[in-house]
């Protein structure tokens, strides 16, 4: 029976030197996050260890990193770069997620985070997030342009004479 502790810190040097090379291919421009985030990097980690499918508790979890350190969206960005699709997929979610939501409640922190998304929009990864912001965007607004037309009641309405 193979040590899976060995195998386990195996995969946790693999994902170590995976993240360093990930991070030096973002672009830092004049973003105000460092690229290494190690702290980061290792919660995140040890989230994905534990749930290979990309949970809801997983989203919800990287979302509260986001908004406690908003700089830890480069460790999710190379996290995301170098796990299954559906791991990938959650970690661009809680992204989408908690940006849109920091947008009103942390300005600073949305920035930071917008800055390093639109440091690096070729990756891959990045792209699909903005894609995901911008659909999300579209939703939010038509959401939001259809109910205002209720404000006034129906046109055309004509009183009982």
């Amino acid at each position: 029976m193979p040590n899976t502790r060995l195998i386990s810190l195996f995969a946790f040097l693999a994902v170590a030197c995976a993240a360093t090379l990930v991070h030096a291919e973002l672009r830092k421009s004049n973003c105000a996050c460092a690229l290494t985030q190690p702290d980061a990097e290792r919660k995140i980690q040890a989230l994905l260890s534990k749930d290979s499918r990309g949970s809801r508790a997983t989203i919800l979890a990287i979302e509260n990193l986001l908004r406690r350190e908003p700089c830890a969206v480069a460790a999710v960005l190379a996290a995301a770069a170098r796990v299954n699709r559906e791991q990938a997929l959650a970690l661009e979610q809680a992204v989408v997620q908690a940006h849109a939501e920091m947008k009103v409640s942390d300005p600073a922190g949305a920035e930071a985070i917008q800055c390093l998304l639109d440091a690096n929009k070729d990756d891959p990864v990045v792209a699909e997030i903005l894609a995901a912001e911008g659909a999300q965007g579209s939703i939010n607004g038509g959401a939001g342009g259809a109910g205002g037309g209720f404000v006034g009641g129906p046109v055309g309405q004509v009183s009982g004479h």
